[in-house]
């Protein structure tokens, strides 16, 4: 479980910081990754995803909460976004593959908030089913669909 966890960790931790790399890591080279619009490039593949929101979700987090541009005054952590996952459950499909669903939402701390002084804005939820699969004793992922809640993006 600890290395399932690792591997959903790297995306995450690679989507708020804007860290391709680290993003990449949780993919095996053949995995596929499905945005609301269809299948998306993996990390790495065009450089680092956008700040915010799901990749391919309409209207970037950017377009959405100004405190979500890169050019913007950033936390003292150096996060672009907080990227807030919940209600993680798994299902074991194999002894070298599972099942992943999660719920997530993201915050775009404002210019201010790392220090208590600004405005965090709470971004649309959407949600994650995925399949990992273990190979060479690691676990990454083989499909990342990534869902936006629609009725929240209006």
């Amino acid at each position: 479980m600890l290395s399932i966890q690792a591997a959903i960790e790297h995306y995450e931790r690679g989507l708020d910081t804007r860290d391709s790399k680290l993003q990449k890591s949780a993919f095996w080279d053949d995995a596929v990754l499905i945005g609301p619009q269809g299948k998306l490039p993996l990390p790495g593949a065009e450089g680092p995803l956008a700040a915010g929101g799901p990749p391919g979700g309409r209207g970037g987090a950017r377009e959405r909460y100004p405190s979500c541009d890169p050019k913007a005054e950033e936390p003292a952590t150096g996060w672009a976004i907080w990227h807030i996952v919940a209600n993680s459950s798994f299902e074991f499909l194999s002894p070298t593959r599972v099942k992943h669903h999660a719920y997530w939402f993201e915050v775009c701390p404002s210019a201010g908030s790392a220090n208590g002084a600004g405005i965090a804005t709470v971004g649309p939820p959407g949600s994650y089913n995925d399949i990992l699969e273990k190979r060479h004793g690691e676990w990454r992922f083989i499909e990342r669909n990534v869902a936006l809640n629609e009725k929240y993006t209006r």
